[in-house]
């Protein structure tokens, strides 16, 4: 398994739920359910039964199908990640105080550099994590030497 597989397993959309046969009351009362094989009723004590699977359903996505993907940002979005590894939203606002943070007065200035983080990559910027502020400017920009050199 990769790091992000062991990590993050992949979620099932069913699930295995568990209830306690005295206590299924369908008619108003108290049902006990759980999600694990081992549990026991509270009110009585006995081991719960396993149910049929049950499927959640996400209540925001009314009539849309599941795409299976996960995560935080449930929409397109930009970030800037900054030389001290912070992440923000790009906002125009964030991006005209950015440049005014740094004294820069014409955006010719600025050069875009798009690059690729393999495992090398990823090894270096922990490191760097660890012993800088200016990571990204370290790692990509070759700002500081290497330790190992």
């Amino acid at each position: 398994l990769s790091c992000c597989q062991a990590c993050n397993p992949p979620k099932s959309k069913y699930a295995n739920l568990y209830w306690c046969k005295n206590h299924q009351n369908y008619n108003g009362g108290t049902a006990y359910v759980a999600n694990h094989p081992t549990a026991a009723c509270p009110s009585c004590g006995h081991y719960f039964m396993k149910s049929n699977d049950v499927v959640f359903v996400n209540p925001t996505n009314k009539g849309v199908p599941d795409s299976g993907e996960e995560g935080f940002i449930k929409r397109a979005a930009t970030f800037m990640i900054m030389d001290d590894l912070v992440v923000r939203p790009m906002y125009t606002n964030s991006i005209i105080t950015l440049l005014d943070k740094f004294n820069i007065k014409d955006v010719n200035d600025l050069e875009e550099k798009t690059i690729g983080v393999g495992v090398n990559e990823a090894v270096e910027l922990l490191r760097a994590s660890m012993q800088s502020k200016t990571v990204l400017t370290d790692v990509f920009l070759g700002g500081k030497k290497k330790s190992s050199e």
